[in-house]
């Protein structure tokens, strides 16, 4: 037998005349009340059946309830004001393959960082101390920082960077084996 298929949608035509009155309004608390009372819950709802609909579980949020908090966030401060109407599409379609993408981005994002550590608690363990975390840090972001002055492309500055390495490697050997470095026991 045919599971009976539950007629309370949470993303309604409704729902979509709400967006439009939102986007046409300049009144601060008149879209705040069209949020709150007619918009917020179809984009909770949205954001919670793609999560589980997906599997969007990599997370480095504690909770999913955080994961669909931060989707209903970024829906509201960065997308609702682009939908348009009359490109044809409709509100549902529209907000559900932005939130299906922007899962499947940080889903990636955080499976790459799970993948190299092993787990979002062991990122911090895998440094002996803070200071090699904070060293980490700002290793990152000096690499960051040349290549937006320099506008390479990454693999070019990683070969760069990996000859400048292996030049300085070639080079503290002989210093080191001339006596002229001397390492202080930590």
């Amino acid at each position: 037998m045919a599971r009976k298929r539950s007629k309370a949608n949470y993303f309604t035509k409704e729902t979509e005349e709400y967006i439009v009155k939102y986007n046409n309004s300049t009144n601060f608390d008149y879209r705040n009340k069209i949020f709150k009372e007619h918009i917020y819950y179809p984009f909770y709802k949205l954001a919670e059946n793609i999560i589980h609909t997906f599997k969007f579980y990599y997370t480095d949020v504690e909770k999913i309830e955080d994961l669909k908090l931060d989707v209903v966030t970024m829906l509201q401060s960065e997308k609702i004001d682009k939908f348009d109407p009359t490109n044809g599409a409709k509100a549902y379609s529209y907000f559900g393959t932005i939130v299906k993408r922007w899962l499947i981005n940080y889903n990636n994002k955080n499976y790459k960082k799970l993948k190299q550590v092993g787990s979002f608690d062991d990122i911090e363990d895998s440094y002996e101390t803070k200071s090699d975390l904070r060293s980490e840090d700002a290793i990152s972001s000096l690499y960051i920082y040349i290549r937006e002055m320099t506008d390479c492309e990454t693999p070019h500055l990683t070969r760069v960077i990996s000859v400048l390495k292996e030049s300085f490697y070639k080079k503290y050997k002989i210093l080191k084996e001339q006596d002229l470095i001397y390492n202080k026991p930590l």
